[in-house]
């Protein structure tokens, strides 16, 4: 008979004072702080497989997405592709590799990083609502996304953002 490994035996796990008094708190609260830490502390260049953080100089960028996010209209679409043109055309500083890809006008890879780093992250905090079309590759559904809306939450948790800086 072979042992037998229990995790929860072997290591214990041990809530802390802020880990309890976010469990406590409301679910606005909650969501204010994922928020907010995810916009503040998480390099978003971490998720992306073009480029790496040295690419990029990380919390302009940032304050430039948030530009361009609160710039855009609720419910009324924007193509993907325009928003990262918009986005590389004012990232010749902060994201140089950006503005080189808009300028030779090469951003295929520009958009699934926006999309990965910016726009997947923002719809599953409901910020942005996500426009898929599907393409049949012979027989196997391709989803890409084509272009996404800001919603009304989104307004709201983008100007807390932006009051936050």
């Amino acid at each position: 008979m072979g042992a037998r490994f229990c995790f929860r035996q072997c290591i214990p796990w041990f809530s802390r004072h802020l880990g309890h008094q976010f469990l406590a708190d409301t679910e606005a609260w909650q969501y204010w702080h994922l928020l907010a830490t995810w916009w503040k502390m998480t390099n978003w260049m971490f998720f992306s497989y073009f480029y790496s953080s040295d690419d990029v100089v990380y919390f302009p960028f940032t304050r430039l997405v948030l530009h361009h996010l609160l710039s855009l209209k609720e419910a009324q679409p924007v193509l993907l592709r325009d928003f990262v043109l918009e986005l590389a055309e004012q990232s010749r500083q902060i994201f140089p590799s950006l503005y080189l890809a808009r300028k030779k006008d090469i951003l295929l890879s520009e958009e699934h990083l926006i999309n990965r780093i910016v726009v997947e992250p923002m719809a599953e905090f409901g910020i942005l609502k996500p426009i898929h079309i599907t393409e049949d590759w012979g027989g196997w559904l391709h989803k890409e996304l084509q272009s996404f809306s800001l919603t009304s939450l989104g307004i709201s948790a983008l100007e807390s953002l932006q009051s936050a800086q």
